[in-house]
C-alpha cells in the first residue's frame, strides 16, 4: 500500500534560508518513487501554488482570526507555564484549520520543513527541521540571546523533541548540539545536509537588472536577512580597511530588511558609493548575482553550516566564508575560510579573490566538484530513506 505523505509549507520567500530549504524538500520530495508514495502539499499562501510539482495533491489552507487567537492562547500557556501541550493535542482538531486539514487525510507521515509548532500538536507520526541552536551557543546576538528569545526557542526545541517522530540535522555538529542539549534519542536525529535549491541555473545575466540598481561591473555579494549574527558590520569594517588601503570594492547586499541601523553605519564608514543594498530580489535575479559577483562574502557568526555558499559552489561563484562550526567540513577546500570576529582577515581574504584571477578560476571548479559530490537525487535518496525508518 502506498504511504501518504504530507508536507506543511507555511513560509514565504522574503524568509529566506528557511524559504530554501523548503524548496529543497519540496523538490527531493518530488522524486519520490509514485508506486510506493502519495505526496499532499498543505499550503498557506498563493506563492506555493507555482512551485508545488504537478505530481502533489495541493490543500490551500487559511486561517481565520478566531483560530489563530484560540491556537495563540494553547502556545502562549504551555510556554508561560513550561507545559507541553496534552489539552491542545486532544482539541486542537476540532478547533484548528491547519489540524483539521491535517487529519483530514489520515497521513502516514507529516514532514514540517520550517519546524511549525503543529509539528508538536497533532497525534501522528511528523518529521521536523532544526536549523540551529544557537541560542545555546551564541550569547551575544539579541535576535536570540534576549530573556524572552531564549525562553521561546528552548521550549519550542523543547517540544520537537519530545514529541517529534524524527528531526532533521544539517551535519554532525547539528546533532551533537541537539544531543547535548536536549533530551533526544540519537537515532531519532538524522543529518541531512543542505543542499542549492534547484534553480533555474541556465537563466541568463538579466543586464535590466544591474542597469536597474546601477550595481558596477565588479562586486562582491552576500545575500543574507540583516540580522546582526550575519555580521554585515564586520563586511563593511572589511570594506572600509580595504578603501584605506586604497582598494575600492564594491558590496552588494541582499535580504529583507530588518536591520534599520546598518545605512547610518555605512554613511558613518562613508562607504555610500560602493555598497548597494537590494532588499528583497525574486530567484531569477538572485541567479543573476551570483553568476556575475566576483565571490560570494559570508562572514556569519551562525552555523552549523548554510546554504548560500553551495548556491555560490553551484553557480561558478567563489566563496569566502567563516571558519566556524561545521562550515570547514561543508566546503571543504572550495572555499576561503575567515575568522568572522577579524576585519582584517575578512578584508586580506576579499583582496586575495579581488585580484588574483587564477585563484577565483580554482576556487569556482573546486565548487564545480563540491556540488558535484551532493546532488539532489542523493538527497532525495538520503531524504526517502529518512522517511522509510520513520514509517516503517
Amino acid at each position: 500500500m502506498k504511504k501518504k505523505i504530507v508536507i506543511y509549507l507555511n513560509i514565504l520567500p522574503q524568509e529566506g534560508g528557511k524559504y530554501q530549504y523548503s524548496l529543497s524538500i519540496l523538490q527531493a520530495l518530488n522524486l519520490f518513487p509514485t508506486d510506493a508514495y502519495l505526496l499532499y502539499a498543505i499550503y498557506t499562501n498563493d506563492h506555493w501554488e507555482s512551485q508545488i510539482p504537478k505530481s502533489f495533491n495541493k490543500l490551500k489552507i487559511k486561517y481565520s482570526f478566531f483560530h489563530k487567537i484560540i491556537r495563540g492562547f494553547f502556545l502562549k500557556i504551555s510556554f508561560l507555564f513550561n507545559t507541553d501541550l496534552k489539552i491542545w493535542r486532544r482539541i486542537g482538531k476540532y478547533l484548528d484549520t491547519s489540524h483539521k486539514a491535517i487529519l483530514s487525510l489520515n497521513p502516514d507521515l507529516v514532514l514540517y520543513p520550517t519546524n511549525s509548532t503543529i509539528a508538536y500538536e497533532l497525534n501522528i507520526p511528523t518529521v521536523a527541521t532544526i536549523f540551529d541552536l544557537m541560542h545555546k551557543y551564541e550569547t551575544n546576538f539579541p535576535e536570540v540571546s534576549g530573556k524572552k528569545q531564549v525562553g521561546l526557542r528552548d521550549h519550542h526545541y523543547k517540544m520537537l523533541c519530545k514529541y517529534c517522530t524524527a528531526i532533521l540535522v544539517d551535519s554532525m555538529v547539528g546533532k551533537d548540539h541537539v544531543l547535548e542539549s536536549y533530551k533526544a534519542k540519537g537515532n531519532d536525529i538524522h543529518i541531512l545536509p543542505y543542499i542549492a535549491p534547484n534553480y533555474d541555473i541556465n537563466c541568463k545575466n538579466n543586464p535590466s537588472l544591474f542597469t536597474k540598481y546601477n550595481i558596477p561591473d565588479k562586486f562582491i555579494f552576500y545575500p543574507a536577512q540583516f540580522w546582526k549574527h550575519k555580521n554585515h558590520k564586520g563586511l563593511l569594517k572589511a570594506i572600509k580597511h580595504l578603501k584605506d588601503g586604497e582598494l575600492v570594492v564594491n558590496l552588494v547586499l541582499v535580504g529583507s530588511n530588518k536591520n534599520t541601523k546598518l545605512k547610518p553605519y555605512i554613511e558613518k564608514l562613508n562607504l555610500q558609493k560602493q555598497v548597494y543594498i537590494l532588499n528583497y530580489v525574486s530567484n531569477a535575479e538572485l541567479v543573476a548575482l551570483y553568476k556575475k559577483a566576483t565571490a560570494l562574502v559570508m562572514p556569519t557568526f551562525f552555523g552549523p553550516t548554510n546554504i548560500p555558499q553551495l548556491e555560490a559552489f553551484m553557480l561558478g561563484c567563489p566563496v569566502i566564508t567563516s571558519n566556524i562550526y561545521g562550515i570547514p567540513a561543508q566546503v571543504g577546500d572550495a572555499a576561503l575560510l575567515v575568522n568572522p570576529k577579524d576585519s582584517t582577515d575578512i578584508a586580506n581574504k576579499i583582496s586575495m579573490l579581488w585580484n588574483d584571477n587564477v585563484l577565483r578560476r580554482e576556487l569556482i571548479k573546486k565548487g564545480y566538484i563540491k556540488n558535484s559530490q551532493w546532488t539532489l537525487n542523493e538527497f532525495s535518496k538520503k531524504f526517502q530513506s529518512i522517511v522509510e525508518l520513520t514509517v516503517k
